[in-house]
């Protein structure tokens, strides 16, 4: 839970970037901080209720993780479809303003945001090295 510190400051910034007014943006860091812990509970209750608790056997708790696995990569693949499809062209957009000599941006990517990009993918791998459930 500690990345939504960082998250919700850009949620912030960027509604305030829009001219959201602050009651506004304040409603909506509201929604959002309460979206996860809500949707976890959600999630723990809609699994615990539909036979996916620990049973007496011990099976359960395998199905269970099995299940939470399913549901995180739900989660993740929801995460990158928002960063490809309403992230990026906002970076291609970005140098077609007046400030850029009138050209158009070239809709390349910079070796740094390449690099930031590599970064953000293969750091979940490299923190899963070595760790088991």
């Amino acid at each position: 839970m500690l990345h939504k510190a960082p998250s919700a400051f850009g949620l912030a910034t960027f509604l305030l970037a829009e001219g959201y007014s602050r009651k506004a943006v304040q409603q909506h860091l509201m929604v959002f901080s309460a979206a996860a812990p809500l949707a976890a509970l959600a999630t723990f209750m809609f699994l615990g209720g539909n036979g996916f608790s620990v049973g007496e056997d011990g099976k359960g708790s395998v199905t269970m993780a099995k299940w939470t696995g399913i549901l995180l990569l739900f989660s993740a693949g929801t995460f990158l479809y928002v960063a490809t499809l309403h992230i990026l062209p906002e970076i291609y957009s970005a140098g077609k303003g007046k400030g850029n000599g009138g050209g158009g941006h070239d809709k390349h990517l910079s070796v740094v945001q390449i690099i930031c990009l590599m970064a953000g993918i293969f750091t979940p791998l490299l923190l899963a090295v070595e760790h088991s459930h």
